[in-house]
């Protein structure tokens, strides 16, 4: 089954303060459903589109942020 190690907390209201929808989608992102890889956002890709460049690394001392498995730690 799924991993929950990979389940990621989206906070969408935190990023529609700083952007607008047309920002992300379609272009980024389809509205729902959008498979996402680590490998996919180190490419630049999705998330890291902006993350890395202009917002939070997504690195390894940045997985909590994230990934709800290590939130807190």
């Amino acid at each position: 089954g799924p991993d929950p190690l990979l389940d990621v907390y989206f906070p969408h209201s935190t990023h529609t303060q700083h952007l607008d929808c047309a920002s992300c989608h379609p272009k980024l992102f389809r509205y729902r459903g959008t498979k996402i890889t680590m490998k996919d956002i180190a490419e630049g890709k999705f998330c890291g589109f902006c993350h890395g460049k202009v917002a939070f690394p997504p690195d390894a001392e940045n997985c909590g942020r994230c990934h709800t498995a290590f939130v807190g730690e």
